[in-house]
């Protein structure tokens, strides 16, 4: 980006032709730059996390359920992340040169118009794993995951262990994938102040947000149970339920697939989510799944698919109570349904 002029005073002069450039990119393509997962939808496609996200190729998006949409990728990070125009261009350019867009559209066919998963992480890889940098304290990070029911406990544990903190720039949460020896591979990325959510370039989706009870100290039974969510939020949210059952929330291990996937028409031909096949590698002492995916179809499906699919371990489904969206609205609702239910916890 060196043909951007940057003044003395700290002011940025962006030409108009690098802003043509920038509004040239839809959100579709930004999205694919930079490893969002996609998920056909009718002619046009949605993320992983919010099925009323509506990509189209030409590049406008339509977020039903926020009754916002816009023209290209600019207009989508100034609407979700609150962004200014400068600040909106800035980042496009960086993360999607137009370039990388065009040698993107020249590689697609007709019958394929997004690039599959494993192309994804090979880009990400080549243009190096990007890790936000941590802010100097997490305090709206912990305002806004206490709003949402989280216990602080639970909290300061992830923050201490170092996967969970606060982006210095734009104050989102970053909740960090790690391999066993503790090596960060992967970035989730969720707004404190917009919707947005997001993985950072050069993540492999092979890892995910997760905790294991170390072995070490409680032997490796422990291992043997893995509960699985598609989001961070719903992670931590269990934990917090667990910690409220009167149990220690550290003797469970836990995985987020950082979003769910489509499994295909016919089953068999569906593969294990490549975030489950790593973790297998690495704790092969895990025998038994516990899948607690959002009560949408995408995640109903995405269960009894893992169900079928994966033999060689048991695989037991645990949606929230019916009612509830995801585990962190059910946690957020917990003491009204425990009443309503004639239950204590």
């Amino acid at each position: 980006m060196a043909d951007i002029v940057r003044y003395k005073s700290g002011k940025v002069y962006i030409p108009p032709e690098k802003i043509d450039e920038a509004k040239s990119i839809g959100l579709y393509d930004y999205f694919v730059q930079t490893g969002v997962q996609l998920v056909r939808k009718g002619r046009d496609y949605c993320t992983a996390d919010h099925n009323s996200l509506c990509l189209s190729t030409n590049g406008r998006w339509n977020w039903y359920s926020q009754g916002i949409g816009g023209r290209n990728a600019i207009d989508f990070l100034i609407k979700t992340e609150g962004l200014s125009f400068q600040d909106a261009v800035l980042k496009v350019l960086d993360e999607s040169p137009l370039e990388k867009v065009n040698i993107a559209k020249a590689q697609q066919s007709s019958s394929q118009t997004f690039q599959n998963s494993q192309n994804q992480q090979n880009s990400q890889r080549d243009r190096g794993f990007i890790v936000p940098e941590r802010d100097i304290n997490n305090d709206k990070m912990i305002e806004y995951l206490s709003n949402r029911g989280i216990d602080r406990e639970v909290i300061d544990f992830f923050i201490e262990k170092g996967t969970l903190y606060q982006d210095k720039e734009y104050r989102s949460v970053v909740f960090l994938g790690t391999d066993r020896n503790g090596t960060a591979h992967l970035a989730n990325v969720r707004g404190i102040f917009s919707g947005f959510k997001g993985t950072t370039a050069g993540s492999d989706r092979a890892y995910g947000f997760n905790y294991y009870c170390a072995a070490t100290v409680y032997g490796q039974d422990k291992l043997k149970g893995l509960h699985v969510f598609e989001a961070p939020i719903d992670l931590l949210s269990y934990a917090t339920i667990i910690k409220m059952g009167g149990l220690d929330f550290r003797n469970f291990n836990y995985l987020s697939l950082s979003g769910i996937y489509a499994p295909k028409e016919n089953i068999a031909e569906t593969k294990v989510p490549v975030c489950l096949t790593k973790t297998f590698e690495e704790y092969p002492e895990i025998q038994t799944l516990y899948l607690h995916f959002d009560n949408d179809g995408a995640g109903i499906n995405a269960a009894k698919a893992i169900q079928i699919i994966i033999r060689d371990k048991r695989v037991e489904i645990q949606p929230p109570p019916q009612g509830f969206k995801d585990v962190n609205e059910y946690l957020t609702n917990l003491d009204s349904y425990m009443k309503n239910n004639g239950r204590e916890l």
